[in-house]
């Protein structure tokens, strides 16, 4: 968050931040990925539409977790978060759970910026059937669920040019590399090299290219690939790495130590 306004004065704001975005993007295509001194300029150029700057706070780990599941206030269960697979659900998925919501008293659904909707509870009677509906819908109500640590574009049939349902394959890599997706290993399955999911880094990187994975290790979905697998191979890897990791121990450095060596005979083979 780099400023606040009034409502009357968001058209004028969104208008600046296009051309002050359009001004200084610097061969950058999101402003997430501006330079820390052209988000300060940014922020500065807004001055003149009524946009009062504010301190930015990244969200603290805790925060993450608690965007979805029942959030808690006063004692009391106040609203239930419930998280979008991949960023993404279906319309019928979605009206569903507004039925089911509504039949639990909630009257509205609110936006987080973290995938999720954030459904405000007038008590706490129908929460547990309306946690189970979501969960029944796919919806995420776990803040563990490693769901949440990977990142995948729609695929094929959704993208023209993805060749591979990368999506319906992602659910199966949750599944098989629970123990250390839910540790925060990061995971991104492309459908094709662009890479539009994630434009970062990731542990691990499965880019599809006619229903096989290139795999890339530390690296982005352009990158050259290790290896070539098929989805069973890619299946049975995550879960050979977080057998690795659970028989590592029980602390976080000497998981992500066995983590790291194994990714690096991996990517040395």
């Amino acid at each position: 968050c780099i400023g606040q306004c009034a409502a009357a004065e968001i058209p004028d704001v969104a208008i600046s931040l296009a051309r002050g975005f359009a001004a200084s993007a610097s061969g950058v295509s999101r402003m997430r990925h501006l330079s820390p001194d052209a988000r300060d300029a940014l922020a500065a150029s807004l001055a003149d539409t009524g946009c009062s700057p504010v301190s930015a706070t990244p969200p603290s780990g805790n925060d993450r977790a608690h965007t979805v599941g029942p959030i808690h206030a006063h004692g009391r269960t106040i609203a239930l978060g419930v998280g979008l697979p991949y960023g993404a659900t279906t319309s019928e998925a979605l009206l569903a759970l507004a039925q089911h919501a509504r039949s639990a008293g909630a009257s509205e659904f609110r936006l987080t910026p973290r995938r999720a909707l954030l459904i405000p509870l007038a008590g706490e009677t129908h929460t547990r059937a309306l946690l189970a509906s979501a969960v029944a819908l796919g919806f995420i109500t776990d803040p563990a669920d490693p769901r949440r640590a990977i990142a995948a574009c729609p695929g094929a049939p959704a993208c023209a040019n993805g060749s591979t349902p990368v999506r319906a394959d992602a659910d199966r890599f949750a599944a098989a590399g629970h123990a250390m997706l839910a540790g925060g290993t990061t995971l991104h399955v492309s459908g094709c090299a662009k890479g539009c999911a994630c434009r970062q880094p990731s542990a691990i990187t499965l880019v599809a290219d006619g229903g096989r994975y290139g795999l890339v290790v530390n690296g982005k979905a352009g990158d050259p690939a290790a290896g070539c697998l098929t989805a069973d191979e890619a299946t049975e890897m995550l879960a050979r790495l977080a057998r690795q990791m659970t028989k590592a121990g029980d602390t976080s450095d000497a998981r992500n130590a066995a983590l790291a060596a194994a990714l690096k005979e991996i990517a040395a083979a």
